[in-house]
């Protein structure tokens, strides 16, 4: 278990939801307006891309 919550570790969890959050609300906007429209892998590609430059922020 997490005995205690870093400042890195916070940042990571919100940088996190941002990602997610900023990936997925554009689709979900369009996807409200056209049920039939699929993902849009520029989207993944995007939150990967985040994901890894937050990795190599907390690791320096």
């Amino acid at each position: 278990m997490i005995e205690e919550i870093t400042p890195d570790l916070l940042v990571a969890i919100g940088v996190i939801l941002g990602v997610l959050i900023r990936t997925l609300l554009p689709w979900l906007k369009k996807k409200a307006t056209d049920p039939t429209i699929p993902f849009d892998p520029k989207f993944g590609y995007t939150a990967i891309l985040a994901l890894i430059t937050t990795g190599i922020e907390l690791a320096t």
